[in-house]
């Protein structure tokens, strides 16, 4: 409840922030169209990619139950191998995803779309001596996955509009194009929810290099399938009339596993409008 409460409270400053944002650079204006009242566009598409900053509790518990407890106990030197739980922590985990939708009047819009996470290994190869016996340990952790989701947006201000407008050489100067980005930024708020299916695969094995020979090789998979709902803030900034850039900040509640997999994201999208 008090992870909830933060969370809340956070997206509330943050959208607030963004809110007023919206709000001042709608008050300068940029161009002719100022004032203009803005149409509903009808379909739209966006691609974009995933950064994940999970917990991963339970499964780093299990790698050290299973794995790092036993093996600073035979081995003096134990170097912790790297895990998926490390890099959530270095913000190195993506996927992609591709959705389209429609716009809804002047203010809203709904989505729907699918993306994934190709099969990625963290490799760890380590030798160590006890005994002054060289023992080689290898320890391989994989993960994939794919999902669906949906949701709603909501523009308090309404969506970005931008001008188009050339200079002498009929091209659009590069500046003009990022003050137009910058200050036609329309802040919104989004719920989205869908099913997400992970799978993730452990291999750990212990052999002697000298003799080429396996001591002991496990291997551990598991399978996960995921509802979850996803409240996001965002911010969308026009390139032109049809093409915009989208950046928003995620929380995942899932129904099961909330330990692994409930945590922040950052969203990063491009939308071309119909």
């Amino acid at each position: 409840m008090v992870c909830f409460a933060r969370c809340f409270w956070t997206f509330v400053s943050v959208f607030a922030v963004l809110t007023w944002t919206g709000a001042t650079a709608d008050g300068k204006g940029t161009g002719p169209d100022e004032g203009k009242k803005q149409e509903a566009k009808g379909w739209f598409i966006e691609a974009g990619a995933t950064n994940y900053h999970f917990g991963l509790e339970d499964s780093e518990e299990r790698i050290d139950r299973q794995l790092n407890r036993p093996g600073r106990f035979l081995f003096p030197r134990w170097k912790r191998p790297e895990t998926f739980g490390d890099w959530s922590d270095e913000w190195k985990l993506w996927d992609l995803w591709l959705c389209a939708g429609r716009e809804i009047g002047e203010k809203g819009s709904w989505f729907i779309g699918a993306g994934g996470m190709v099969p990625t290994t963290i490799k760890n190869t380590r030798t160590y001596f006890p005994a002054g016996v060289p023992l080689k340990l290898k320890a391989d952790f994989t993960r994939a996955g794919a999902f669906i989701f949906g949701g709603i947006s909501y523009y308090p201000w309404g969506k970005p509009l931008a001008e188009e407008q050339d200079n002498e050489s009929g091209s659009r100067p590069t500046k003009g194009r990022f003050r137009r980005a910058l200050f036609g930024m329309k802040p919104y708020a989004e719920l989205g929810g869908g099913y997400s299916y992970v799978r993730a695969k452990c291999e750990v094995s212990l052999s002697l290099p000298v003799l080429g020979s396996s001591i002991h090789s496990e291997k551990e998979r598991e399978e996960y399938h995921l509802f979850q709902i996803s409240p996001r803030i965002g911010a969308e900034f026009p390139l032109s009339r049809k093409n915009t850039v989208n950046a928003r900040l995620c929380h995942a509640f899932c129904h099961r596993h909330a330990e692994d997999f409930n945590g922040w994201s950052l969203l990063l999208s491009y939308k071309h409008r119909f």
